[in-house]
């Protein structure tokens, strides 16, 4: 069904346009080859405190940004 592929696609463009916060430069790397639009954002530790310190790091920034 082409309304369904369409719809596939458009969701496929906005996944890829979202931000990113990842646990390593590998996986950084891997989101690039796979299309991602914006660089990642690479948590200074792989759990749950280093990824939502990098989220709150990423969202000041954005803040400072605007």
């Amino acid at each position: 069904d082409m309304a369904l592929e369409d719809n596939s696609a458009q969701t496929r463009d906005w996944l890829l346009a979202q931000p990113l916060v990842v646990i390593s430069q590998r996986t950084a790397a891997l989101a690039k080859t796979l299309g991602f639009k914006r660089p990642a954002t690479i948590a200074s530790e792989a759990s749950d405190a280093g990824l939502l310190n990098a989220m709150i790091q990423w969202h000041s920034q954005q803040s400072t940004n605007q």
